[in-house]
């Protein structure tokens, strides 16, 4: 993948139904503040389905590794303080998307761990279709070959 990170997430900004269909872009390069200091920078903020919960998109050129499940879970926390400001049904979580090219057998790790709380999360795996376009498949679909966690 001979792309910039910068050029890949113009691509999905761009095209955002190719991460998930029923995504609506809402910023990108979200500043992300808790207590008056920032704590990061949301890639690609969308809200999703008639609720408009938050998904939150990190978009990484490379691995994916451990240190980065820890920055979206920052994201989430925030996230899912806001979403939970109502009460019964209009309580909602956020989600989390990783885009990226591969990744590190820690954060696959954690990745699991995380899931086991309940925490929806997915990950995709980018391909290049063309000089010009990009696609996304699940890291965990029986056509990319990772329906499980090898322990």
């Amino acid at each position: 993948m001979g792309w910039p990170e910068k050029k890949i997430e113009d691509y999905f900004c761009e095209h955002i139904d190719v991460i998930d269909e029923d995504l609506t872009f809402f910023r990108r390069q979200y500043i992300v503040n808790y207590r008056k200091k920032k704590i990061g920078v949301i890639d690609i903020l969308c809200v999703q389905g008639e609720d408009k919960r938050y998904v939150i998109v990190e978009n990484k050129k490379g691995l994916l590794i451990a240190r980065d499940m820890g920055q979206v879970l920052a994201y989430y926390k925030i996230f899912k303080n806001i979403d939970n400001i109502g009460s019964g049904k209009n309580k909602r979580n956020p989600k989390i998307i990783f885009i990226c090219t591969g990744v590190d057998e820690q954060f696959k790790l954690a990745y699991e761990a995380i899931s086991e709380l309940g925490i929806e999360m997915e990950i995709k795996v980018i391909k290049q279709d063309g000089p010009e376009c990009l696609s996304l498949q699940d890291y965990f679909n029986e056509d990319y070959g990772r329906l499980s966690i090898a322990m």
